[in-house]
């Protein structure tokens, strides 16, 4: 373990050791506090479903740059440029948003009508009532009800996308 610790060091010191941010230890992309996930699935429509009171309380990531980190800038979206190779069109640090329904690596998920949505809160990042992200594709939205979302009014330095 010592020689492990020591080349690390090395890495770090010499600039070979690469950071990817927004990243947990198995090198999942974070999405922060999610109330219901509906992910890997096809033609699935979601009915009578009430979401309440989803927070996350998490910090801001540090705007720091972190040893081997190309840039020190929190609007990463790629591996290339400091972000998780895997985020997608998402901007910037994901764990400390909150969403209330999300929807990723998905298709034809259909939110009816009866789904309702309430108090979506994110102290240091964005909060969405639904989301649909990474790919997939052709969902369908309804006439789900959505209130009392409430965000960090300066969460990350570029629009949510």
């Amino acid at each position: 373990r010592a020689g492990e610790l020591a080349d690390l060091g090395a890495r770090v010191a010499d600039g070979t050791f690469d950071v990817a941010r927004n990243g947990d230890i198995m090198l999942h992309v974070q999405h922060g506090a999610i109330g219901v996930r509906i992910d890997g699935v096809h033609g699935v429509c979601v009915r009578t479903l009430d979401v309440a009171h989803v927070a996350n309380v998490a910090p801001a990531m540090p705007a720091d740059r972190l040893p081997g980190e190309p840039s020190a800038s929190l609007a990463f979206t790629t591996g290339a440029d400091g972000g998780h190779p895997g985020q997608g069109v998402q901007v910037g640090y994901m764990g400390c948003d909150a969403r209330g329904v999300a929807v990723a690596g998905a298709t034809g998920v259909t939110i009816a009508d009866d789904v309702s949505v309430r108090n979506v809160t994110s102290l240091h990042g964005w909060a969405t009532g639904v989301d649909f992200f990474n790919g997939g594709g052709r969902h369908a939205l309804g006439a789900a009800t959505v209130s009392g979302i409430t965000a960090c009014p300066f969460a990350r330095d570029a629009p949510m996308p």
